[in-house]
């Protein structure tokens, strides 16, 4: 499986694959993986955060040729224990999230007509920024 996102903080780097696989490294060198994985199977991960002291991932459901919907997101201090935040977020069930980034005190998400949405509380719950219509490939 290809590494679709890397993101390092507090003296950790977390790698993360489509198949739902994270690596965690605490040199650069040496990786191991996050056993057992938090990422259900039918998720891809699309991407991983770091800020204010934690990690949120994002990720969504993927069928083969088909992926949207089905919105999970996780937190974690330290990349090995996570939480399932998903029903902190209103996202119908057909909308979801593909990008998170951590700016000026909080974190951004964005996806599948998810509009821009905001976490003030370590990515907890997220409140809309936009309209749903609106999509966001990317936030840096």
């Amino acid at each position: 499986s290809s590494i679709t996102c890397i993101t390092h903080g507090n003296g950790v780097t977390l790698a993360a694959d489509e198949a739902g696989g994270i690596l965690r490294s605490t040199d650069g060198l040496t990786w191991s993986p996050v056993s057992p994985s938090p990422i259900p199977a039918g998720k891809r991960v699309a991407d991983i955060a770091f800020g204010g002291g934690t990690f949120v991932l994002v990720a969504h459901n993927y069928v083969t040729g088909a992926y949207n919907g089905g919105a999970l997101i996780l937190t974690s201090a330290g990349g090995l224990n996570w939480t399932d935040r998903s029903s902190g977020t209103p996202l119908e069930s057909w909308r979801d999230l593909r990008t998170v980034a951590w700016w000026n005190g909080r974190f951004f998400a964005s996806g599948w007509y998810s509009g821009l949405m905001s976490s003030r509380d370590g990515g907890a719950t997220f409140s809309p920024l936009s309209q749903n219509s609106l999509e966001f490939d990317a936030i840096a």
